[in-house]
């Protein structure tokens, strides 16, 4: 029986919040509006780079400001990614059990597709099958699109996905399959039940637990 498991990346692999503050603030700045504390940019995450610097932006700009908005920012962001990103602690070592294992790992993000497949080539170098992030055209989650395409590309018979945020549990049950929500991402615990969540992990290594209870694996 073929086990596979999504994981979102920011605030579910890696805290990303230092470089995306960093990036967001250089970009809003440039358009002459005011910084944004970190934990303001926290809130914005998740539905992607556009929406992310919308919110940043606040209640009033027009096309043009958020498309000179969003150049800044990809110009910015494009150099310096990797400059205050780091894996949580644990991650690496749920991720080499669960491949033991002979579990199926892989990322469905809606960050640029491009940057996460570099931040997981240097950060779990061989541990995912497929890397599908944020391109012209795609479908961002909580749209299932791309969860699904996974699953019918790996025909994998158990799928379950991993993420922080309200979105990722949103785009599990569009996708019909369990979710484990993180507590320790960008979304909080109050957000992620809202959105349905029922299963929660604190820590990687009850993140491992859990899976393993969902996939029928050794603890």
């Amino acid at each position: 029986m073929k086990k596979l498991v999504i994981f979102d990346l920011d605030g579910t692999l890696l805290d990303t919040l230092g470089d995306l503050c960093d990036a967001v603030n250089f970009a809003v700045e440039s358009v002459g509006r005011p910084k944004r504390t970190m934990g303001e940019v926290r809130t914005f995450i998740g539905n992607g780079t556009k929406k992310m610097l919308q919110r940043a932006l606040g209640d009033c700009f027009d096309d043009g400001l958020l498309g000179e908005c969003i150049s800044k920012y990809t110009e910015y962001y494009s150099k310096n990614y990797a400059v205050r990103t780091y894996v949580y602690e644990g991650i690496n070592e749920c991720l080499e059990k669960l491949v033991s294992n002979g579990i199926e790992c892989a990322v469905v993000t809606n960050k640029l597709h491009d940057i996460s497949v570099d931040l997981c080539d240097r950060f779990f170098p061989g541990k995912f099958s497929r890397v599908i992030g944020d391109y012209n055209g795609a479908a961002r989650k909580p749209d299932p699109s791309k969860t699904l395409d996974v699953i019918r590309e790996v025909s994998c018979d158990v799928a379950v996905f991993v993420g922080d945020s309200h979105v990722d549990v949103e785009t599990a049950k569009n996708a019909g399959i369990p979710c484990v929500a993180l507590t320790w991402g960008y979304d909080s615990k109050e957000a992620l039940e809202t959105a349905g969540a029922k299963i929660f992990a604190d820590d990687a290594r009850q993140l491992y637990n859990r899976l393993a209870e969902l996939l029928n694996i050794a603890k």
